[in-house]
């Protein structure tokens, strides 16, 4: 144990969740933008006559939300890779030993195809379990049994679906029918919900993961003692409080 290497992330962390909420929002964004565009081609499918300057109208929406999506997403995603390994560091520098994924690896696996599927978020899972408060400094390994919560799951099933889907509207949107159209647009609109709701849970996990790192290392630097490697100090500190 390091608590000299412990970095706190306060700043970071509010940054990252900004970022996660503007990215919720562009999907909602997103969602309404697909369904106008549902009923745009509706009317032709209806035999309504469209102007072209709802036509210019419906695709110049589409870039612009594109454009704002694309960048709001690249700026949180170095962010958040910035943040993850911070927390991988921090987990160790809390007491934490026989973590597998490493800090680079923890922001470096989303970029490798496959196991970006699933490395991620073993990683990510490590840092959590790492940073649980109630395990004594004398067990550097105890935090491996600590339960994963729901949250966790729930953010990366909506991070891969959210992948799923957006993907497949993309190709249904490379169609020239109407029917496919509108199809992708139904699509498009369902991929946006589930990232918007993958934003929101990736909001909850950081803020979960930072609070737990605060509370250990408060309670770390509180007793000194506790934070002395090989002490024998066998007493729990303290749960962080219910988020």
């Amino acid at each position: 144990m390091n608590l000299a290497s412990y970095r706190p992330s306060n700043g970071l962390v509010t940054f990252l969740c900004f970022l996660l909420g503007a990215n919720a929002l562009l999907r909602l964004v997103g969602a309404g933008a697909a369904w106008l565009d549902i009923e745009m081609l509706g009317k032709y499918t209806s035999f309504e006559q469209i102007s072209e300057a709802e036509f210019i109208t419906a695709g110049l929406r589409a870039l612009l939300v594109l454009a704002l999506s694309s960048l709001v997403f690249i700026l949180t995603a170095i962010v958040f890779c910035v943040w993850v390994v911070r927390a991988a560091k921090n987990a160790r520098a809390l007491g934490a030993q026989g973590m597998t994924v490493s800090p680079g690896w923890c922001a470096g696996w989303f970029f490798v195809p496959i196991a970006s599927l699933f490395m991620p978020f073993k990683g990510v899972c490590e840092i959590y379990k790492a940073s649980e408060p109630a395990v004594p400094p004398a067990n550097p390994e105890g935090w491996k049994g600590v339960p994963v919560p729901a949250l966790l799951g729930a953010w990366w099933a909506f991070w891969i679906i959210g992948l799923v889907v957006n993907n497949a509207s993309i190709g249904f949107g490379s169609g020239n029918s109407i029917d496919t159209l509108i199809a992708s647009s139904w699509i498009s609109m369902g991929g946006q919900t589930v990232s918007m709701l993958g934003a929101f849970a990736a909001l909850g996990v950081v803020r979960l993961i930072h609070d737990r790192q605060q509370h250990r290392a408060h309670a770390l630097s509180q007793n000194p003692a506790l934070a002395q490697a090989g002490s024998g100090a066998s007493s729990f500190l303290p749960h962080a409080p219910a988020a």
